[in-house]
């Protein structure tokens, strides 16, 4: 699986073939990165790093879920700034050649990352959200938030 430069999540098969695109907008971040050229001629090139893409099973005996970061784009200007009015988790399954979606967190701000944990030893894979719900301003703070899910209630959403 991969994120490509326009946020679509292609999925591959064993032979390096792109099998299917899945629908734009997984997997958006706004941290821009440059690379570095040899010569100031060669003029900049650059692109935004693409957000964590997870494939893992949920449950004792669950297939396997991909799960993805889908912000909503606001705007993004000269191709350096993007902003996003909020985002949510969604988990994924590979079905007859396409990417089916089971489940999507409740929008809880921009989401910056998330994980797959267990919090517990030998407890369930939870999901470990972090948000920004605003970011700040010039007389402002930027405000963040963790939020915890548990996998086998976003499960059950289905």
């Amino acid at each position: 699986m991969y994120v490509d430069d326009r946020n679509h999540l292609l999925v591959y098969d064993l032979a390096s073939r792109a099998t299917s695109s899945g629908a734009a907008g997984f997997g958006q971040t706004n941290i821009y990165m440059v690379e570095t050229r040899e010569s100031p001629e060669a003029g900049e090139r650059g692109f935004y790093l693409p957000g964590r893409v997870v494939v893992d099973e949920l449950g004792p005996g669950q297939k396997k879920t991909v799960v993805a970061a889908q912000n909503q784009e606001r705007f993004s200007l000269l191709n350096r700034l993007r902003t996003f009015t909020g985002g949510e988790v969604v988990g994924l399954r590979w079905e007859n050649q396409e990417l089916e979606e089971l489940w999507r967190t409740e929008r809880r701000g921009v989401v910056a990352d998330f994980r797959l944990a267990r919090l517990v030893p030998r407890g369930e894979k939870m999901l470990v959200v972090g948000s920004v719900m605003s970011f700040g301003g010039i007389l402002a703070n930027p405000e963040s938030r963790v939020v915890v899910f548990s996998t086998s209630a976003l499960r059950a959403k289905r």
